[in-house]
């Protein structure tokens, strides 16, 4: 937008700014506090540093689970294909060539 003859549209009040110092020194200055973060930074460590050691250990107790299960499904398994009397079978042999 360009200003015809030089023309504005807006106007400041006559001594508008000759008062603004006394008016800026009369604000009360706030204070400064201290952030809440900050001031209990150790504890916040220490909670993120216990929830992580139990995710951690929860991850590996289940890693071990897991494989102890997985364990017991495949012998489940390779059982179930064997029949009974075969089973009793192959302990009596083993047993005879132990003695």
């Amino acid at each position: 937008m360009k200003l015809e003859n030089n023309n504005r549209p807006f106007k400041v009040p006559d001594n508008y700014f000759e008062g603004l110092v006394s008016q800026m020194e009369q604000i009360p200055q706030q204070n400064n506090k201290t952030i809440f973060l900050y001031k209990y930074r150790w504890a916040y460590t220490a909670v993120a540093s216990i929830i992580a050691l139990v995710f951690i250990g929860q991850l590996f107790f289940n890693k071990i689970n897991s494989s102890e299960n997985s364990t017991d499904i495949y012998d489940s398994y390779i059982l179930s294909q064997v029949s009974e009397s075969s089973i009793v079978e192959y302990y009596l042999t083993s047993i005879d060539e132990q003695q």
